[in-house]
Protein backbone atom coordinates (compact mmCIF):
# COMPACT_ATOMS: atom_id res chain seq x y z
CA UNK A 1 0.00 0.00 0.00
CA UNK A 2 2.93 2.59 0.74
CA UNK A 3 4.17 1.60 -2.49
CA UNK A 4 1.11 1.91 -4.80
CA UNK A 5 0.53 5.56 -2.52
CA UNK A 6 3.65 6.50 -3.45
CA UNK A 7 3.52 5.64 -7.32
CA UNK A 8 0.26 7.55 -7.04
CA UNK A 9 1.83 10.29 -5.68
CA UNK A 10 4.32 10.87 -7.91
CA UNK A 11 1.89 10.44 -10.67
CA UNK A 12 -0.27 13.00 -9.54
CA UNK A 13 2.27 15.63 -9.32
CA UNK A 14 3.06 14.87 -13.10
CA UNK A 15 0.11 15.67 -13.72
CA UNK A 16 0.30 19.49 -12.02
CA UNK A 17 3.23 19.69 -13.57
CA UNK A 18 1.86 19.06 -17.32
CA UNK A 19 0.14 22.13 -17.36
CA UNK A 20 3.12 24.23 -17.35
CA UNK A 21 5.38 22.55 -19.38
CA UNK A 22 4.49 22.31 -23.19
CA UNK A 23 4.33 18.64 -24.49
CA UNK A 24 7.21 18.70 -26.77
CA UNK A 25 9.43 19.32 -24.51
CA UNK A 26 8.15 15.94 -22.65
CA UNK A 27 5.77 13.93 -24.37
CA UNK A 28 4.39 11.80 -21.80
CA UNK A 29 3.29 14.62 -19.62
CA UNK A 30 -0.02 15.46 -21.06
CA UNK A 31 -0.61 11.28 -20.29
CA UNK A 32 -0.41 11.93 -16.55
CA UNK A 33 -2.93 15.27 -17.13
CA UNK A 34 -5.52 13.00 -18.97
CA UNK A 35 -6.02 10.50 -16.19
CA UNK A 36 -6.35 13.98 -13.32
CA UNK A 37 -9.29 12.71 -12.25
CA UNK A 38 -8.51 8.66 -11.74
CA UNK A 39 -5.05 9.82 -9.64
CA UNK A 40 -7.00 12.31 -7.78
CA UNK A 41 -9.56 9.63 -6.50
CA UNK A 42 -6.69 7.36 -5.81
CA UNK A 43 -5.16 9.79 -3.78
CA UNK A 44 -8.16 10.69 -1.40
CA UNK A 45 -8.71 6.79 -0.75
CA UNK A 46 -5.30 6.49 0.79
CA UNK A 47 -5.41 9.41 2.31
CA UNK A 48 -8.58 8.01 4.41
CA UNK A 49 -7.25 4.65 4.59
CA UNK A 50 -3.97 5.81 5.98
CA UNK A 51 -6.33 8.19 8.08
CA UNK A 52 -8.46 5.70 9.59
CA UNK A 53 -5.36 3.10 10.20
CA UNK A 54 -3.88 6.06 12.21
CA UNK A 55 -0.55 5.76 10.01
CA UNK A 56 1.43 8.85 9.59
CA UNK A 57 1.56 8.08 5.73
CA UNK A 58 -1.79 10.31 5.68
CA UNK A 59 0.47 12.94 5.10
CA UNK A 60 2.03 12.26 2.09
CA UNK A 61 -1.50 12.17 0.19
CA UNK A 62 -2.60 15.21 1.84
CA UNK A 63 0.39 17.38 1.09
CA UNK A 64 0.28 16.07 -2.68
CA UNK A 65 -3.19 17.50 -2.88
CA UNK A 66 -2.47 20.75 -1.13
CA UNK A 67 0.17 21.21 -3.78
CA UNK A 68 -2.43 20.96 -6.18
CA UNK A 69 -4.14 24.07 -4.61
CA UNK A 70 -6.55 26.07 -7.40
CA UNK A 71 -5.41 23.83 -9.75
CA UNK A 72 -8.11 21.24 -8.42
CA UNK A 73 -10.88 23.61 -8.87
CA UNK A 74 -10.74 23.49 -12.52
CA UNK A 75 -12.68 20.12 -12.76
CA UNK A 76 -15.69 21.78 -10.22
CA UNK A 77 -18.00 24.46 -9.48
CA UNK A 78 -19.97 24.78 -6.83
CA UNK A 79 -22.04 27.65 -7.52
CA UNK A 80 -21.66 29.65 -4.75
CA UNK A 81 -22.79 33.37 -4.67
CA UNK A 82 -23.91 33.18 -8.44
CA UNK A 83 -27.08 35.03 -9.66
CA UNK A 84 -30.52 33.38 -10.27
CA UNK A 85 -31.61 36.75 -12.33
CA UNK A 86 -30.33 36.49 -16.33
CA UNK A 87 -28.88 40.44 -17.49
CA UNK A 88 -30.99 42.05 -20.18
CA UNK A 89 -27.50 43.18 -21.52
CA UNK A 90 -26.37 39.62 -22.57
CA UNK A 91 -26.39 36.94 -25.35
CA UNK A 92 -26.72 33.17 -25.26
CA UNK A 93 -24.24 31.33 -26.75
CA UNK A 94 -23.38 27.74 -27.15
CA UNK A 95 -21.12 25.97 -28.49
CA UNK A 96 -21.88 21.83 -29.40
CA UNK A 97 -19.76 19.15 -31.40
CA UNK A 98 -22.67 17.72 -33.22
CA UNK A 99 -20.58 14.47 -34.75
CA UNK A 100 -21.95 15.20 -38.70
CA UNK A 101 -25.41 14.63 -36.68
CA UNK A 102 -25.03 11.07 -37.08
CA UNK A 103 -25.11 11.07 -40.65
CA UNK A 104 -23.04 7.80 -41.24
CA UNK A 105 -25.61 6.17 -38.89
CA UNK A 106 -28.53 7.62 -40.45
CA UNK A 107 -28.99 4.01 -42.27
CA UNK A 108 -29.70 2.46 -38.85
CA UNK A 109 -33.19 1.82 -37.79
CA UNK A 110 -33.60 4.94 -36.12
CA UNK A 111 -33.18 7.21 -39.25
CA UNK A 112 -32.19 10.61 -38.42
CA UNK A 113 -33.58 10.18 -34.87
CA UNK A 114 -29.87 11.98 -33.25
CA UNK A 115 -30.41 14.66 -36.08
CA UNK A 116 -33.75 15.16 -35.43
CA UNK A 117 -33.01 15.32 -31.54
CA UNK A 118 -29.91 18.21 -31.26
CA UNK A 119 -32.17 19.92 -33.91
CA UNK A 120 -35.35 19.82 -31.38
CA UNK A 121 -32.63 20.39 -28.27
CA UNK A 122 -31.43 23.51 -29.95
CA UNK A 123 -34.49 24.93 -31.09
CA UNK A 124 -35.69 24.58 -27.20
CA UNK A 125 -32.72 26.17 -25.77
CA UNK A 126 -32.49 28.76 -28.65
CA UNK A 127 -29.38 30.45 -28.54
CA UNK A 128 -28.55 34.16 -30.02
CA UNK A 129 -25.18 33.03 -31.12
CA UNK A 130 -24.58 28.88 -32.28
CA UNK A 131 -21.15 27.72 -32.39
CA UNK A 132 -20.90 23.60 -34.31
CA UNK A 133 -17.91 21.98 -34.70
CA UNK A 134 -17.77 18.61 -36.78
CA UNK A 135 -20.60 20.59 -38.50
CA UNK A 136 -21.64 19.07 -41.68
CA UNK A 137 -24.77 19.09 -44.38
CA UNK A 138 -25.45 17.98 -47.73
CA UNK A 139 -26.37 20.07 -50.83
CA UNK A 140 -29.36 20.45 -52.21
CA UNK A 141 -33.14 19.29 -51.12
CA UNK A 142 -32.03 16.69 -48.65
CA UNK A 143 -32.66 15.77 -44.86
CA UNK A 144 -29.27 16.43 -44.39
CA UNK A 145 -29.39 19.97 -45.60
CA UNK A 146 -29.14 20.99 -42.18
CA UNK A 147 -27.55 24.72 -42.83
CA UNK A 148 -31.11 25.34 -44.10
CA UNK A 149 -33.01 23.54 -41.03
CA UNK A 150 -31.30 25.88 -38.54
CA UNK A 151 -31.23 29.15 -40.45
CA UNK A 152 -35.42 28.43 -40.15
CA UNK A 153 -34.70 27.31 -36.35
CA UNK A 154 -32.80 30.06 -35.45
CA UNK A 155 -34.78 32.72 -37.52
CA UNK A 156 -31.87 34.12 -39.16
CA UNK A 157 -29.51 33.50 -42.14
CA UNK A 158 -26.85 35.00 -40.36
CA UNK A 159 -23.94 33.22 -40.54
CA UNK A 160 -20.16 31.72 -41.04
CA UNK A 161 -18.82 28.51 -41.86
CA UNK A 162 -15.54 26.61 -42.93
CA UNK A 163 -16.08 23.17 -44.58
CA UNK A 164 -14.42 20.57 -46.74
CA UNK A 165 -16.50 20.17 -49.03
CA UNK A 166 -16.96 16.53 -51.09
CA UNK A 167 -17.42 17.57 -54.64
CA UNK A 168 -18.76 14.16 -55.85
CA UNK A 169 -21.08 13.56 -53.00
CA UNK A 170 -22.02 17.44 -52.11
CA UNK A 171 -20.84 17.27 -48.86
CA UNK A 172 -19.56 19.52 -46.76
CA UNK A 173 -17.86 18.95 -43.46
CA UNK A 174 -16.27 21.62 -41.24
CA UNK A 175 -17.23 23.99 -38.30
CA UNK A 176 -19.78 27.33 -38.46
CA UNK A 177 -20.73 30.02 -36.52
CA UNK A 178 -24.87 30.55 -36.46
CA UNK A 179 -26.70 34.33 -35.75
CA UNK A 180 -29.69 36.19 -34.64
CA UNK A 181 -27.54 39.42 -34.57
CA UNK A 182 -25.78 40.98 -37.67
CA UNK A 183 -22.41 39.60 -38.32
CA UNK A 184 -20.32 42.59 -39.83
CA UNK A 185 -16.78 41.03 -40.84
CA UNK A 186 -15.88 37.12 -40.69
CA UNK A 187 -12.71 35.18 -41.32
CA UNK A 188 -10.24 32.35 -40.36
CA UNK A 189 -7.38 31.68 -38.03
CA UNK A 190 -5.62 29.09 -40.48
CA UNK A 191 -4.12 25.80 -38.85
CA UNK A 192 -1.66 24.93 -41.81
CA UNK A 193 -0.62 21.49 -40.15
CA UNK A 194 -4.61 20.19 -40.63
CA UNK A 195 -6.07 19.63 -43.48
CA UNK A 196 -9.41 18.75 -41.05
CA UNK A 197 -9.32 21.00 -38.15
CA UNK A 198 -10.29 24.77 -38.01
CA UNK A 199 -10.84 27.90 -36.19
CA UNK A 200 -13.22 30.84 -37.41
CA UNK A 201 -14.72 33.99 -36.11
CA UNK A 202 -17.41 36.07 -36.86
CA UNK A 203 -17.91 39.86 -35.59
CA UNK A 204 -21.38 39.86 -34.32
CA UNK A 205 -23.19 43.68 -33.84
CA UNK A 206 -25.35 43.19 -30.61
CA UNK A 207 -27.43 46.28 -30.32
CA UNK A 208 -24.34 49.50 -29.13
CA UNK A 209 -21.88 46.61 -28.94
CA UNK A 210 -20.09 44.20 -31.34
CA UNK A 211 -18.53 41.06 -30.13
CA UNK A 212 -16.02 38.94 -31.77
CA UNK A 213 -16.74 34.91 -31.83
CA UNK A 214 -13.85 32.16 -32.26
CA UNK A 215 -15.43 28.66 -32.63
CA UNK A 216 -12.81 26.17 -33.13
CA UNK A 217 -12.18 22.51 -33.64
CA UNK A 218 -8.83 21.74 -32.42
CA UNK A 219 -6.49 19.18 -33.12
CA UNK A 220 -8.66 15.71 -33.02
CA UNK A 221 -6.75 12.48 -31.22
CA UNK A 222 -8.76 10.31 -33.75
CA UNK A 223 -9.25 7.34 -31.56
CA UNK A 224 -11.34 4.69 -32.49
CA UNK A 225 -13.73 2.61 -30.46
CA UNK A 226 -11.76 -0.30 -31.58
CA UNK A 227 -8.42 1.29 -29.98
CA UNK A 228 -9.75 1.97 -26.60
CA UNK A 229 -11.88 -1.76 -26.30
CA UNK A 230 -9.61 -3.72 -24.38
CA UNK A 231 -11.13 -7.28 -24.08
CA UNK A 232 -9.41 -9.65 -21.04
CA UNK A 233 -10.61 -12.28 -23.15
CA UNK A 234 -8.13 -11.23 -26.18
CA UNK A 235 -4.60 -12.17 -26.27
CA UNK A 236 -2.04 -10.06 -24.73
CA UNK A 237 -0.58 -9.05 -27.81
CA UNK A 238 -3.78 -7.65 -29.50
CA UNK A 239 -4.46 -5.55 -26.12
CA UNK A 240 -1.21 -4.11 -26.24
CA UNK A 241 -1.17 -3.48 -29.48
CA UNK A 242 -4.81 -1.31 -28.61
CA UNK A 243 -2.85 0.53 -26.10
CA UNK A 244 0.16 1.37 -27.98
CA UNK A 245 -2.00 2.92 -31.12
CA UNK A 246 -3.77 4.94 -28.64
CA UNK A 247 -1.08 6.13 -26.63
CA UNK A 248 0.74 7.14 -30.32
CA UNK A 249 -2.44 8.91 -31.61
CA UNK A 250 -2.26 10.74 -28.23
CA UNK A 251 1.49 11.35 -28.31
CA UNK A 252 0.78 12.89 -31.94
CA UNK A 253 -2.25 15.22 -30.85
CA UNK A 254 -0.79 17.20 -27.60
CA UNK A 255 1.91 19.37 -29.55
CA UNK A 256 -0.50 20.18 -32.47
CA UNK A 257 -3.11 21.39 -30.39
CA UNK A 258 -0.62 23.43 -28.02
CA UNK A 259 0.87 25.14 -31.41
CA UNK A 260 -3.39 25.50 -32.69
CA UNK A 261 -4.08 27.23 -29.47
CA UNK A 262 -1.14 29.91 -29.88
CA UNK A 263 -2.41 31.02 -32.95
CA UNK A 264 -5.98 31.53 -32.04
CA UNK A 265 -4.34 33.38 -29.06
CA UNK A 266 -2.29 35.31 -30.96
CA UNK A 267 -4.83 36.30 -33.40
CA UNK A 268 -7.30 37.40 -30.80
CA UNK A 269 -4.86 39.30 -29.14
CA UNK A 270 -5.18 41.79 -32.28
CA UNK A 271 -9.04 42.39 -32.23
CA UNK A 272 -10.71 45.15 -32.03
CA UNK A 273 -13.48 43.80 -29.83
CA UNK A 274 -14.23 41.78 -26.82
CA UNK A 275 -13.88 38.65 -27.57
CA UNK A 276 -15.43 35.04 -26.94
CA UNK A 277 -13.62 31.69 -27.75
CA UNK A 278 -15.92 28.49 -27.95
CA UNK A 279 -15.03 25.31 -29.27
CA UNK A 280 -13.84 21.41 -29.02
CA UNK A 281 -10.23 21.60 -27.56
CA UNK A 282 -10.29 17.99 -26.92
CA UNK A 283 -8.11 18.53 -23.86
CA UNK A 284 -9.12 18.50 -20.57
CA UNK A 285 -8.20 21.78 -17.71
CA UNK A 286 -5.07 19.94 -16.64
CA UNK A 287 -3.67 20.04 -19.41
CA UNK A 288 -0.91 22.58 -21.42
CA UNK A 289 -3.13 23.88 -23.80
CA UNK A 290 -6.43 25.25 -21.42
CA UNK A 291 -3.19 26.73 -19.30
CA UNK A 292 -2.85 29.23 -22.33
CA UNK A 293 -6.25 30.15 -22.26
CA UNK A 294 -6.73 30.70 -18.50
CA UNK A 295 -3.74 32.99 -18.46
CA UNK A 296 -5.61 35.48 -21.06
CA UNK A 297 -9.60 34.44 -20.35
CA UNK A 298 -12.34 33.72 -18.44
CA UNK A 299 -13.58 30.01 -18.49
CA UNK A 300 -17.41 30.67 -18.23
CA UNK A 301 -17.84 27.06 -16.63
CA UNK A 302 -15.71 28.21 -13.64
CA UNK A 303 -17.44 31.69 -13.70
CA UNK A 304 -20.55 30.68 -13.91
CA UNK A 305 -21.18 26.79 -13.66
CA UNK A 306 -22.06 24.07 -11.13
CA UNK A 307 -21.04 20.54 -10.66
CA UNK A 308 -18.34 18.49 -12.69
CA UNK A 309 -19.18 20.26 -16.40
CA UNK A 310 -18.26 16.66 -17.96
CA UNK A 311 -18.61 18.01 -21.78
CA UNK A 312 -17.43 14.34 -23.48
CA UNK A 313 -19.89 11.64 -23.63
CA UNK A 314 -17.56 9.54 -25.63
CA UNK A 315 -15.27 5.61 -23.85
CA UNK A 316 -12.50 7.87 -22.70
CA UNK A 317 -12.37 9.57 -19.33
CA UNK A 318 -11.43 13.22 -20.64
CA UNK A 319 -14.32 14.89 -19.03
CA UNK A 320 -14.16 18.24 -19.64
CA UNK A 321 -12.48 19.33 -23.00
CA UNK A 322 -15.07 21.69 -24.01
CA UNK A 323 -15.16 25.73 -23.21
CA UNK A 324 -16.65 29.03 -23.98
CA UNK A 325 -13.88 31.26 -23.17
CA UNK A 326 -14.71 34.71 -23.15
CA UNK A 327 -12.49 38.39 -22.46
CA UNK A 328 -12.02 39.74 -18.85
CA UNK A 329 -13.85 42.47 -20.00
CA UNK A 330 -17.47 40.64 -20.13
CA UNK A 331 -19.15 38.58 -17.55
CA UNK A 332 -20.50 35.42 -17.75
CA UNK A 333 -24.13 33.66 -15.97
CA UNK A 334 -26.09 30.41 -16.21
CA UNK A 335 -23.41 28.06 -17.73
CA UNK A 336 -25.42 24.78 -18.52
CA UNK A 337 -24.42 21.52 -20.17
CA UNK A 338 -26.90 19.16 -21.82
CA UNK A 339 -28.24 16.46 -19.72
CA UNK A 340 -28.93 14.05 -22.20
CA UNK A 341 -26.54 13.08 -24.78
CA UNK A 342 -27.47 12.96 -28.78
CA UNK A 343 -23.69 13.38 -30.00
CA UNK A 344 -20.63 12.08 -28.51
CA UNK A 345 -20.45 15.94 -26.44
CA UNK A 346 -23.01 17.26 -24.49
CA UNK A 347 -23.89 20.72 -25.98
CA UNK A 348 -22.66 23.82 -23.59
CA UNK A 349 -24.10 27.21 -23.11
CA UNK A 350 -23.88 30.49 -21.20
CA UNK A 351 -25.51 33.90 -21.10
CA UNK A 352 -22.33 36.23 -22.00
CA UNK A 353 -23.29 39.82 -20.75
CA UNK A 354 -22.06 42.71 -22.19
CA UNK A 355 -19.91 45.50 -20.15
Amino acid sequence: MHFFALLTSIALLLSYVSVYIPPKTLWILPLFGLVYPVLLVLTLLFLVYFTLGRSKWFLLPLLVLLLGGKLHLRYINFGWGQTETVTENSLKVMSYNVRLFDFYLSSQANDYANKDSIMNFIKTENPDVLCLQEYFYTDGNTPFNTKKTLTKILGSKEYHERVRFQQNKKRNFGVSIFSKYPIISKGEVSFPASATNYCIYADIKVKQDTLRIYNTHLQSVKIKDEDVNFNLEDDEETNLLRLKTTVRKLKEAYPARTEQAVLILNHAAASPYPVVICGDFNDPPISHTYNLFNKVYTDAFRNAGKGLGRSYAGKLPAGRIDYIWHDTKLGSQHFKVQEQAFSDHYAISTQITLP
